[in-house]
């Protein structure tokens, strides 16, 4: 199960500038990342990982996180469809993990305003759920395994 915040973001001119750049060298990776993997068949995260990670840190300049997480976007997209080369658009979403949750959380904690703690009871509402639910559709859980 994803979880799936949506954040309405008010940049600095320079910021948009800086987060569109962004979103086009991730998509761009991702792009580069589906090619790897269509043209030697490798659609497994681990393996496609060490075909294209360190090239893709230096070529397009990302993070680490965000170098796996582009590899993890193109895994996700050739689990719906191995017979078609995957594409990705220029302005294409950028996915996070629960790390990215983890700071968010940590800057609310911080800010301590009223709107702050609706947010973070909010945040833990949806942590809970996705908790709940992972523990409960393991697939221990449904074998009937204790």
């Amino acid at each position: 199960m994803k979880l799936t915040a949506k954040v309405k973001l008010v940049p600095t001119p320079q910021q948009r500038g800086v987060l569109l750049e962004t979103m086009r060298c991730f998509n761009a990776a991702c792009n580069y990342i589906a090619g790897v993997g269509w043209e030697t068949r490798t659609f497994k995260q681990v393996p496609l990982h060490h075909q294209v990670y360190y090239t893709v840190k230096d070529r397009f300049g990302l993070s680490a996180q965000m170098a796996v997480r582009a590899n993890a976007k193109v895994v996700d997209a050739y689990k719906l469809d191995k017979q078609a080369k995957r594409s990705f658009r220029e302005l294409g979403a950028i996915t996070y993990d629960d790390r990215v949750l983890s700071r968010l959380r940590r800057k609310l904690q911080k800010k301590g305003t009223k709107g702050a703690k609706r947010r973070l009871k909010k945040l833990s509402g949806k942590e809970r759920r996705f908790a709940h639910d992972v523990n409960h559709t393991s697939p221990s859980a449904s074998r009937g395994w204790p």
